[in-house]
């Protein structure tokens, strides 16, 4: 049985300029690249199975539906 992933082209779209951290402004250092990374890398995982928010929805829970 494999763990599912959830990813949605969305994540793409999460850029903001800022963060508040420890009460200050800074850059935010994340970017929308990184999540294809981090998708890429994920999907070549054993034991880790990438899933869309529709399939989630189909399921109901995560753990609704097996992966195998």
């Amino acid at each position: 049985m494999s763990i599912p992933v959830y990813y949605t082209p969305l994540h793409q779209g999460h850029a903001p300029a800022h963060e508040f951290y420890q009460g200050r402004v800074l850059p935010y250092p994340e970017h929308p690249g990184r999540i294809e990374q981090l998708r890429a890398d994920l999907s070549t995982t054993p034991g880790l199975a990438l899933v869309t928010l529709q399939y989630f929805l189909f399921c109901g829970s995560p753990f609704a539906c097996t992966i195998t």
